[in-house]
């Protein structure tokens, strides 16, 4: 209703992908791949193959019938997993080239922009068309001491992806806009809209329950305020009349929680 048509998936919607391609209809997706902090292996990993076949062979099955447009990467993070984790730049790219959608590469905490560079051009050559370019994740420069706004600026020709969120000083928490972070959102919007990106944008937030979503909607909108005003303008009338509708599911389904 409020006009969204792309979202981005991961392996949580493996259960249920056709009820997920019934709701997003004709929308765009991206699909984030695994990664160690969540799965706990990533494409890199040698002791994975099963889960990395599988995981590959369902993108490659569901790519179509979901509209995935691209994949997004982690570099290999075997250094943050509690157990130990063989890991192989080799393999990883090995892996990638085998899906039947192109991948953008994000940009992590943990890893210093030169590493990062050195990395990213050897999939370049190991990939050559596959890498598309860069998945830019805002909190992910901030949070790393990283002047996000400088760092779009010197990479604005290799970003097709951004990722955002608002965050803390040293912790990417995925939360709303103006929700306790201390990104400087705005301002890197407006930088966004300077260099004219014409690109993917998600807003990679995590509501920790149903009361979250008024927050995340608000972010959405702020989003679209100072990129795209018109679309603002429409999305915001639409909510005059859902938000009263949401405030009712919410207040309802937040009741039902509270009595389960």
């Amino acid at each position: 209703m409020l006009g969204m048509n792309f979202f981005e998936i991961n392996s949580s919607s493996f259960d249920d992908f056709d009820s997920i391609a019934r709701i997003l209809s004709r929308s765009q997706t991206a699909f984030h791949l695994p990664i160690v902090s969540e799965n706990g292996w990533d494409f890199s990993c040698l002791d994975y193959t099963d889960e990395i076949d599988r995981t590959i062979g369902l993108v490659n099955a569901y790519s179509k019938k979901l509209n995935v447009q691209h994949c997004i990467v982690h570099p290999p993070e075997p250094h943050i997993s509690d157990e130990p984790l063989r890991s192989s730049n080799a393999f990883l790219f090995e892996n990638l080239s085998r899906l039947d959608v192109p991948v953008y590469m994000e940009n992590i905490p943990s890893m210093k922009t030169e590493h990062f560079s050195i990395l990213y051009n050897q999939a370049q050559k190991a990939l050559n068309n596959q890498l598309l370019g860069l998945c830019f994740d805002a909190p992910h420069h901030f949070i790393s001491g990283t002047d996000p706004v400088k760092a779009l600026q010197n990479q604005v020709d290799k970003i097709g992806a951004i990722h955002i969120s608002d965050c803390y000083k040293d912790k990417d928490v995925h939360i709303p806009f103006d929700s306790g972070g201390v990104l400087p959102v705005e301002d890197f919007l407006r930088n966004v809209k300077k260099t004219r990106f014409s690109g993917y944008i998600t807003l990679e937030m995590l509501p920790s329950s149903i009361d979250d979503i008024p927050a995340y909607i608000k972010s959405y909108l702020t989003t679209l305020k100072v990129l795209h005003y018109l679309k603002f303008l429409r999305s915001k009338t639409e909510m005059i009349i859902f938000w009263p509708l949401l405030k009712k599911y919410i207040s309802r389904k937040s009741v039902d929680t509270m009595t389960s």
